[in-house]
């Protein structure tokens, strides 16, 4: 079974790239082109994704780091996270 999927996986993934490639190839340039595009795309989707998830802990409670002696944003912020 494993092994099986690994290579449905793998055609999957090249067949994602392959399309990719063959859709924004022409439009962008060729290859460099279409790179740029996906790395430009990944970039804002993982800054995106760190902005969301940040945001969750603007609405934690700082009163019970009332005793705290830094009470900066980064080290409330520190605090109030998970640590993940």
């Amino acid at each position: 079974g494993g092994r099986r999927f690994f290579w449905a996986e793998g055609a999957w993934m090249l067949s994602f790239f392959a399309r990719w490639h063959l859709s924004y190839g022409p439009l962008l340039g060729g290859a460099g082109g279409w790179f740029t595009l996906y790395m430009v795309v990944r970039t804002i989707e993982s800054h995106w994704f760190v902005w969301v998830t940040q945001m969750s802990h603007l609405s934690m409670s700082i009163n019970k780091y009332a005793a705290t002696k830094q009470r900066d944003w980064p080290s409330l912020q520190a605090n109030a996270s998970c640590n993940v």
